[in-house]
């Protein structure tokens, strides 16, 4: 074959094979998700804008929160439709729209090692307007941390495929760790309800529960300016204008109240159902601020004296009622011994000499010559020794105590001091007395109302005033009260309601006999010296006010114990109930007194408890000798030997 004709050859075949390549027809194509099943998860249809209620649940139960759009603010409908966080909302559906997932698995039974069985998985919900069925339900499961950074595994509700999300769904919703069960509406609460900056306030008015303080900012007196010269420029500053106590005014600790009130914080969110319950029908606390518009904003408070902790409405969201900090309160509604200068009854405990405690008809007096001496005690309670360390401590009280705060004197009437609660009198070695009275518990705080002799009111802090008016209980040793031993009693009389009474006696140093109607018989010593026991250890709770407890004490309830010593004859008697308590009299002290419940079983048992345990006769078996020989030995009583 001739040169030529093969490079003809060589061409056309070229021709052929690069034809043959342009008219093949393409294979088709994967996507790069496709191929690897990497995928966003919301569907194209759902936008921010769509979305008109979100729901939180914990596996297959209701939902625990519930947020709906109203207009264009969002409330939490599942809190009472408390304003909610709406920029963090937007973050949440925001972060739903570009999540993506990459696949983990699609077999149904590892979704618990997932999280995200139907019982522990989280469920966001999304639904359109007026829509009733979602049209978005993602199940959030456990979270993975890998190379610093937090991702959390999901499934659609509709699906059994697992997948890894890019980030940690699980911390937008206030949820940590593993838990499951504590979905709570406080991530989403607005809780910033006014934001006034100090610029922009004018006059603050503050009403506590004893009295009122005036704020205004008024401008600075400038000298009158030179022939030829400008005015000066216009400066103003805050002033005390009316309240209080009076006497020098401290402006920074004003300075707090606006730095509170330029972004004002709140906690929690409360049923509105519960305002008088609470006490916001008749708040103890306002605020009322005035702005440079002359627009207002207002907080109406009150504060649970238990717990301390203050509740309040706020003129923006004059629906709700909401919680907020103990310290936050405090920063707004300042007591008078922060900003002002209060007076505090000045009492030298090392020249009091004297101190007498009267409370209703009881009272107890101590002297002593000077500091360095004991105190010697009298009391109008006989019988009961008293602690004069209690006394010694109220001395110390009444020199260390601060006045907490300031209350308009109108009258002792308000305050519960025409008819105290207690009344100490202290005298001086100059001869001098001082008497101080306790009246009622201050509403909001834990202090109460105190006044001296210039009727002046003071609010001393109950730690305080527990020691300055120490309760009568508290002065006398209320653990002995029968001042009996028990080897010194001879006899006792059990005289239970309902149930015949019966004696016993002691017969010599370790014999007991039990008497019924006269016919004696042998008592367990061990059973009476357990009762003698009880008898000389019995103690008492607390004193109790004659009148309430004499009711306790009727024909119809009561049982006596009378116990016989060498000395005398102690009578004790045990009534109805007063609280947790029973009520107790005891020949030797002239107080009715509340001791436990338990007490009776102990005193009064019944005749049977002291009968004497009868000793238990062994049965013997004689076991036959298979050595013994009949007719052997010495007549059967000593067994003869085998052959």
């Amino acid at each position: 074959m001739k040169l030529n004709h093969i490079v003809i050859m060589l061409a056309l075949l070229g021709v052929l094979v690069v034809v043959g390549v342009l008219t093949k027809k393409p294979e088709p194509t994967q996507s790069v998700e496709e191929q690897v099943d990497f995928r966003a998860l919301m569907p194209a249809g759902v936008t921010a804008e769509s979305v008109a209620k979100i729901e939180f649940a914990s596996g297959r139960k209701p939902a625990d929160v519930v947020l709906e759009k109203q207009g264009q603010e969002w409330v939490i409908s599942s809190q009472w439709n408390a304003p909610a966080k709406v920029d963090k909302i937007d973050k949440l559906l925001k972060a739903l729209k570009e999540m993506t997932g990459d696949f983990a698995s699609d077999r149904p039974e590892v979704q618990t090692d997932y999280g995200l069985d139907d019982d522990k998985g989280i469920h966001v919900r999304l639904y359109n307007t007026g829509g009733k069925d979602a049209v978005f339900d993602l199940i959030i499961g456990k979270t993975r941390s890998q190379y610093g950074s937090e991702s959390c595994f999901v499934r659609l509700a509709n699906e059994s495929k697992v997948y890894e999300a890019g980030s940690n769904l699980r911390t937008e919703l206030g949820l940590w760790g593993e838990d499951t069960e504590n979905l709570k509406a406080q991530p989403w609460l607005k809780t910033i309800l006014a934001q006034i900056p100090k610029d922009d306030a004018r006059k603050v008015e503050l009403q506590m529960p004893d009295y009122a303080l005036v704020f205004e900012k008024v401008e600075k007196p400038q000298p009158e300016p030179k022939e030829g010269e400008a005015p000066a420029k216009k400066e103003f500053e805050w002033k005390h204008v009316s309240g209080g106590p009076g006497g020098d005014f401290v402006m920074q600790e004003f300075d707090t109240v606006l730095q509170e009130l330029s972004q004002f914080d709140v906690d929690e969110v409360f049923d509105p159902a519960k305002k008088a319950e609470l006490g916001l029908d008749k708040p103890a606390y306002r605020c009322t601020v005035t702005k440079a518009d002359g627009t207002t904003f207002e907080i109406l408070a009150n504060r649970d004296r238990a717990t301390d902790t203050p509740y309040l409405i706020a003129s923006s969201v004059p629906g709700q009622i909401y919680k907020m900090a103990d310290w936050r309160f405090e920063r707004i509604f300042r007591k008078a011994s922060s900003m002002f200068k209060l007076n505090t009854p000045n009492v030298v405990a090392d020249q009091v000499v004297g101190i007498t405690v009267t409370r209703g008809e009881n009272s107890i007096t101590a002297t002593r010559k000077n500091k360095d001496d004991k105190w010697e005690a009298k009391s109008s309670i006989a019988g009961l020794e008293v602690k004069t360390s209690v006394l010694g401590d109220a001395v110390s009280a009444f020199s260390s105590w601060k006045n907490e705060d300031y209350a308009v004197s109108e009258g002792l009437v308000k305050y519960g001091l025409v008819m105290p609660a207690c009344k100490v009198a202290l005298k001086l070695e100059d001869g001098t007395v001082r008497e101080f009275l306790l009246g009622k518990e201050h509403p909001t705080q834990k202090a109460c109302y105190v006044t001296d002799d210039s009727k002046t009111i003071f609010v001393m802090k109950d730690t305080d005033a527990q020691k300055a008016f120490p309760e009568m209980d508290k002065l006398f040793d209320l653990s002995s009260l029968t001042k009996v031993k028990r080897e010194e009693i001879t006899g006792i009389t059990v005289a239970e309601n309902g149930k015949p009474s019966f004696a016993l006696k002691k017969a010599d140093a370790e014999k007991w006999e039990l008497d019924i109607d006269g016919k004696t018989s042998p008592a367990d010593a061990d059973k009476v010296a357990i009762l003698a026991h009880t008898i000389a250890n019995l103690k008492a709770e607390t004193f109790l006010p004659q009148a309430e407890a004499a009711a306790g004490l009727t024909k119809d309830n009561t049982s006596t114990l009378t116990v016989k010593t060498e000395k005398g004859e102690l009578k004790i008697e045990l009534g109805g109930e007063s609280g947790s308590n029973l009520v107790a009299r005891l020949s030797n002290v002239p107080r009715l007194l509340a001791v436990g419940k338990s007490v009776k079983g102990n005193l009064f048992r019944d005749v049977a408890w002291f009968a004497p345990v009868e000793e238990k006769k062994t049965a013997t078996t004689k076991v036959a000798n298979p050595f013994e020989k009949e007719g052997a030995g010495d007549g059967g009583k000593n067994p003869g030997k085998p052959e």
